[in-house]
């Protein structure tokens, strides 16, 4: 009796030691692979993002005055758009809105001008807005008047931005399925779905 006692004694450290080293191997192999996911998934971010920033095609249509309106939220704390030299036309009546003549973007309202579409995108996009001011970028010139090459500078990098983010969020979401090669193809090849990128840049920016 004595004898299996000790034995069972001698070999219980011997199990846990290779226990524990199996337990070692299999958090240091997780790491590894842990720290291969955050690289790609980097990688992935900053391709996206240089890919997006030197792209020279910006267009802009619904979108346009939505910077505007989140300078005006920045400065003004207000959604009409009357501290801006922007001129008045001739009222247009639209479909579902009388527009400030020929654009359509904005709106005649009790004789305030507003953006036209709902202002979710311009509330959510104040502080990049106002970060971009601090760098020199602004939807408006130094006299209140509309600045479009600072708008289409603001959404152009905004978009990148955000595609940059949604192509990581990609790959990281797909390799809880798939294998890193797999998951690099899946992240990029959906951001350059073209109905994926419009969809995005219209509900953001």
């Amino acid at each position: 009796m004595r004898r299996s006692r000790i034995g069972l004694t001698l070999r219980r450290p011997a199990r846990l030691h290779r226990t524990l080293k199996s337990d070692i191997k299999a958090l240091v192999r997780g790491l590894r692979r842990s720290r291969l996911d955050v690289a790609l998934g980097a990688s992935v971010f900053l391709f996206v993002l240089i890919i997006f920033l030197i792209s020279r095609v910006h267009q802009l249509a619904d979108s346009n005055y939505s910077m505007l309106l989140s300078q005006s939220l920045i400065h003004h704390r207000s959604f009409t758009l009357d501290r801006y030299n922007i001129p008045r036309l001739l009222p247009t009546q639209q479909l579902f809105h009388v527009s400030n003549g020929s654009i359509y973007q904005l709106e005649l309202v009790d004789n305030h001008i507003y953006y036209f579409w709902p202002p979710g995108t311009s509330v959510l996009s104040v502080p990049f807005v106002a970060l971009m001011n601090t760098s020199g970028v602004s939807a408006a010139n130094a006299d209140g008047s509309y600045n479009p090459d600072g708008e289409v500078i603001i959404q152009a990098r905004l978009a990148a931005l955000l595609m940059a983010a949604l192509a990581s969020l990609f790959y990281f979401t797909s390799r809880l399925l798939l294998p890193p090669g797999w998951s690099l193809l899946l992240s990029l090849g959906t951001t350059r779905n073209p109905n994926l990128e419009h969809s995005l840049k219209s509900f953001v920016v």
